[in-house]
């Protein structure tokens, strides 16, 4: 088995366990995930609805806190960290594509892409280049001024892979980001995602029921 460099580790979950409270009676999301994600790596996550998908996806990337467990990124316990410090650390080096695009409808395309950097406070006229040329690359160099009610589903999801990697982040996380499109937009919007991850340098993780997608990830796991 090839031993994993340590140093290459860019995130890490250790019997990662996810408990809700219904009706007053405990509920099982996640039970003892434990796994390493690199530097480059693309992950796909799969399983029937209903599995826990969504809810690791949210662990992975702080947006939840989990029951036990911990989870590392960049070295750093997000798990144990304060909401401030996780909020700071998903600005900073995480970006997220969702099956729903959540553009903002009353900003154009290109504005919608700023938006991580404008909320950060960080949009320079140099970001405001980067942006159009990740524009130009998801092949919407046309669609700037739009606004999202004048794209197709694919143009607004591309739209948001552009804003999940303004900011090059490390890790990009994505929750069945393909699951409202036809597959030639389908495998276009994946073929994106790796694009920017091979050309950042940084590891994907997906969400997915698509096996096609999933047999194009170097790593998958399945949830029962």
């Amino acid at each position: 088995m090839r031993k994993v460099d340590p140093c290459n580790i860019l995130l890490k979950l250790n019997d990662v366990e996810k408990i809700y409270s219904v009706a007053g009676e405990s509920v099982v999301a996640l039970k003892k995930i434990s796994l390493e994600v690199s530097f480059g790596e693309v992950l796909a996550i799969t399983g029937p609805s209903g599995s826990g998908k969504s809810t690791l996806l949210h662990i992975m990337g702080g947006l939840e806190k989990p029951t036990r467990g911990e989870v590392k990124l960049l070295g750093d316990s997000i798990s144990s960290m304060s909401d401030s410090n996780r909020t700071r650390l998903r600005r900073e080096s995480l970006g997220f594509v969702y099956q729903f695009h959540h553009l903002l409808p009353e900003f154009n395309v290109l504005e919608n892409v700023l938006m991580p950097l404008l909320v950060a406070g960080i949009c320079s006229k140099d970001e405001e280049e980067k942006a159009k040329e990740l524009l130009s690359k998801v092949g919407l160099s046309k669609r700037t001024k739009h606004l999202p009610s004048m794209l197709s589903g694919g143009e607004r999801q591309r739209v948001a892979i552009a804003r999940s990697v303004v900011n090059a982040p490390k890790l990009v996380l994505a929750d069945e980001p393909t699951g409202n499109l036809d597959n030639e937009n389908a495998n276009q919007i994946f073929s994106v995602l790796l694009d920017q991850a091979q050309e950042n340098q940084s590891a994907l993780i997906i969400v997915t029921h698509d096996l096609t997608i999933a047999a194009g990830c170097s790593k998958t796991i399945t949830l029962i």
